[in-house]
């Protein structure tokens, strides 16, 4: 009886290792994204206490200050918000990747099952033509050794 060995086994190795590959971008991307969220609300958080020290300023120039540095840390946020709109895009791209590499990956897996399954259906049918055969030998024996 020969080994089984599926026919496309490159080609479905090669798809698990895009997958991977896939998986890797994708985690890579999700943990970009989720520092850059953190520095956001970081940001956002810094803007609220100053304002919160803008209500009561000591002088003009401290509240001159505070004002320039308040419209800066504006850009800042615009800026980071501009970039975790482009990460999630980009993180959208990934997963799509990903879920087609999981699919072509399953698709192959399912080939392989079903070549598998044809393989065992195959090898039972030729132990049941041994068999018979086998079966048949047999009975020709006795029958001619009882005449």
């Amino acid at each position: 009886m020969k080994k089984y060995q599926f026919s496309m086994e490159k080609i479905l190795d090669w798809r698990i290792v895009n997958e991977e590959a896939a998986k890797r971008d994708f985690s890579k991307v999700r943990q970009n994204l989720e520092r850059q969220i953190a520095l956001l609300k970081e940001m956002n958080k810094e803007k609220k206490d100053l304002q919160i020290n803008a209500a009561r300023p000591n002088s003009i120039n401290t509240l001159r200050q505070l004002h320039l540095y308040h419209n800066f840390l504006e850009q800042k946020i615009m800026l980071q918000e501009e970039l975790v709109a482009k990460i999630n895009e980009d993180l959208d791209k990934k997963l799509a990747v990903l879920i087609t590499a999981q699919k072509e990956r399953k698709i192959m897996e399912k080939l392989s099952e079903k070549q598998f399954e044809n393989y065992i259906y195959q090898m039972k049918k030729e132990e049941q033509k041994e068999l018979d055969e086998m079966g048949s030998l047999r009975f020709q024996k006795i029958g001619n050794t009882g005449l």
